[in-house]
Formats: C-alpha cells, sequence, structure tokens
C-alpha cells in the first residue's frame, strides 16, 4: 500500500506497482517542514543479499530553512536508516547550492545521488552551476550528480539512473502562452531573449536530458531487470 506523506499526501513512487521488490516502507517528515517537498523510503529486493534500503526526496529547498529546520531534517533522514539518500533536485540556488550539498552529504551520514532543478539555477546560470558542482564531485566523497553519470548498480537486479531534465515547450503552444516563469527571469540563459530564441535554448535543454536518459537506460538494461530513473521534471509529454 502507498505511504502517503503527511504533509503532502502524495502517494509513493509509481513504480511501487510494477517492481514488487521496490516498496515504500515508511515515510516521516518534520511537521514544520516546507509544504512543497517529497519524501518516502523504499526498500529496494535482492536476490543475492541484504536489500538496499533508501530515501527519495525532491524540491527541499534548504535556503528557504533556517539552521535548525535543516538539521531536523537531517536528523529525519537518519532516523530512517537508509543504506543511499536520492534527491530530486530544487536544492537551493545558484550562490549556495554547493554549499548544500556539502552539508546534506556531511549531514545524513550516507551516499548522496542526486539531479539538479530549475531552482538550483536561480540567480544564476546553467552552466556556471553545472561547472561548480562537476567540480564538488570530483572531491567529495559520496556525492555523485547522475546527470553526468552512467548506470548505478544498487542491487544485482536494480540500477539507478538520473538527469534533472526539462520541460521543454513542445507540448502545448509556447510562443502563445502568457505565462511568464521565474526560470526566464532568474536563469542567465533563459533571461533577457526574445520567446523563439528561448523555445529553442529549451529545445537544446530536452534534447540533452533525453540523449542522456536514453543512453543510460539502454546501457542498465543490458544488465539489470529494473532501472529506476532520478528526475526533477518528469519525463512524460503531459509534463513539458
Amino acid at each position: 500500500m502507498p505511504i502517503d506523506n503527511p504533509i503532502t499526501k502524495r502517494e509513493g513512487c509509481a513504480l511501487k506497482n510494477e517492481i514488487q521488490s521496490f516498496e515504500p516502507v515508511e515515510n516521516r517528515v518534520p511537521p514544520y517542514w516546507p509544504p512543497y517537498w517529497f519524501c518516502n523510503c523504499y526498500v529496494v529486493g535482492s536476490t543475492a543479499g541484504a536489500p538496499m534500503r533508501l530515501i527519495w526526496v525532491t524540491d527541499i529547498h534548504l535556503n528557504f530553512v533556517n539552521e535548525d529546520g535543516a538539521n531536523a531534517f537531517a536528523q529525519a533522514i537518519r532516523n530512517q536508516a537508509p543504506q543511499v539518500l536520492l534527491v530530486g533536485g530544487d536544492i537551493a540556488e545558484a550562490h549556495d547550492v554547493e554549499h548544500w550539498l556539502r552539508w546534506l552529504v556531511k549531514a545524513v551520514e550516507v551516499p548522496v545521488y542526486f539531479v539538479l532543478g530549475n531552482h538550483d539555477y536561480y540567480r544564476g546560470s546553467i552552466a556556471g552551476v553545472r561547472e561548480t558542482v562537476r567540480a564538488l564531485c570530483s572531491v567529495v566523497d559520496g556525492l555523485t550528480w547522475l546527470s553526468e553519470q552512467g548506470p548505478i548498480s544498487l542491487t544485482e537486479q536494480t540500477a539507478l539512473i538520473g538527469h534533472g531534465c526539462w520541460g521543454d515547450g513542445r507540448l502545448g503552444d509556447f510562443l502563445r502562452s502568457s505565462v511568464m516563469l521565474n526560470d526566464y527571469v532568474l536563469i542567465r540563459e533563459l533571461s533577457g531573449s526574445i520567446p523563439m530564441q528561448r523555445l529553442e535554448q529549451l529545445h537544446r535543454l530536452g534534447d540533452e536530458a533525453a540523449a542522456h536518459l536514453r543512453t543510460s537506460l539502454e546501457a542498465a538494461l543490458k544488465s539489470h531487470q529494473h532501472v529506476l530513473a532520478l528526475t526533477h521534471v518528469p519525463p512524460f509529454r503531459e509534463a513539458c
């Protein structure tokens, strides 16, 4: 049975009904945590050894909480005794995402696999944040940015892949839409351009994500029965 988040009342991972070895087992978050984040704990089964216990969180926006709130979040993660933490993006913003990633992997005391979300580029640039995160992951043990990694073997049956992805504007009528996202003001590559130029950039970002996931998925399926895909933007047409 899915376990509802006590804040958002959202169900666990959609894969749970298709992969019997990937089931939510627990969900606990501080009652005062921001209402837009999502956390579930799962067990990934194994035929050869002990199952792996992992936690998936997303949209944690650590830049919006004080020290007590951040420490309570980390304690809530540790209390569930995971072996791995998956973070689905929107960790912080461009100026402090490096700080919070360093803090997170130390605070939760387990390996962290993550992707970046759109908010992680706010008040900065996509290229700049990616360069910073790339350098960070090269020197910090236990911190893995999935957008630049191939498949990660969680168990002999299950692999992990990931990319932050992007809403690429291909579904709907982007050029006639009156919606003006903060992305188009606060992310350097998307700001200060006419709509057609912005749409072309969104296409490039979407194509980049799709190519990475395609390559990673094909590689993962050569040696694993199940593949978990960690994203920020859901990789479905309706989300774009």
